[in-house]
């Protein structure tokens, strides 16, 4: 068995637990706000994490890539990295607030994309795209009603659009893994986590839904790549460095949620948490391309 297998099967165990954990949920008849704080505490303790190196791999994409000639030492490009990243999750945060629809088709086409990469190294382009099409039309078609109610809940009146697209993509990326299914067959831990990924969809509330794959499926898978990259060797070094960053997150998005609250915002964790990730996502996406696009070493 390759390396490639035996990550793919950690992957499947992975989500397999939270997925458990979830039936157990279920079974004792979690509310609504369980749901919430389960994914408020899944995103900040296990999920952010995996996007807390950012500043790292910045760093050396200006120092070895792009700008590499006004960036040779670390500190000018961590700052000027920080800049660019900090001002491009405020103005999509000032874009949200003033279109939150717009906002969040962005996010959830942008998040598909991603969460197609977590495969890279297991399917081709096609059924990475229809998994991580899956991944956010499960729930929309699955459990329309639900889903309603959070997108109201983000401020936006009308849901009917996301959930009128949502069978459309569902079974559209359905079709593109059944035609890649001959090879799913060799990969077995791969399509035991599609079956995994399609009923949890079904039958769980979103929200627990979306942060059992975000916390023990896609975090974990890109945290291993991370810590392969920049060759991370024990948990004291991680935390070490990406540490830092987990914490200032938490500062923010607490200040964020203070503000709202006292505003009187309604329902204030959920925008919060949704908001955030949505402006958060769409640099740590362009950070990873870009490490993988250009491929540079680490300079010395």
């Amino acid at each position: 068995m390759n390396a490639s297998d035996m990550d793919a099967r950690r992957t499947f165990y992975r989500f397999a637990l939270g997925a458990a954990l979830l039936l157990a949920t279920h079974l004792t008849g979690a509310s609504s706000g369980m749901g919430m704080t389960v994914l408020v505490v899944g995103v900040a303790v296990l999920g952010l994490p995996h996007g807390a190196f950012d500043h790292l791999l910045g760093q050396r994409i200006l120092r070895g890539g792009l700008l590499k000639q006004y960036c040779r030492r670390p500190l000018p490009a961590l700052l000027l990295f920080l800049l660019l990243y900090i001002s491009l999750s405020m103005t999509l945060m000032a874009g949200w607030i003033a279109a939150p629809a717009l906002g969040l088709w962005l996010f959830l086409l942008i998040s598909a994309c991603h969460f197609g990469t977590d495969w890279r190294g297991a399917l081709p382009m096609a059924p990475r795209l229809a998994w991580g099409a899956l991944v956010i039309a499960t729930p929309f078609h699955a459990r329309p009603e639900a889903v309603s109610g959070i997108i109201q809940a983000l401020a936006i009146d009308d849901p009917a659009p996301f959930l009128q697209v949502a069978p459309w993509v569902f079974w559209g990326a359905l079709a593109i893994m059944l035609m890649a299914l001959p090879r799913l067959l060799k990969q077995r831990a791969v399509l035991a986590s599609l079956v995994l990924l399609l009923g949890a969809g079904w039958l769980f509330n979103p929200l627990l839904y979306f942060a059992c794959y975000f916390c023990a499926c896609h975090s974990p898978i890109h945290l291993r790549e991370i810590r392969r990259e920049l060759g991370i060797r024990s948990a004291r070094q991680a935390l070490w460095m990406a540490g830092p960053v987990v914490i200032v997150t938490w500062i923010a998005a607490s200040i964020g949620y203070a503000i709202m609250a006292h505003y009187s915002v309604a329902s204030p964790l959920l925008k919060m948490t949704f908001i955030g990730l949505a402006c958060l996502t769409v640099p740590h996406i362009i950070v990873e391309w870009l490490d993988h696009r250009i491929g540079v070493p680490e300079p010395r």
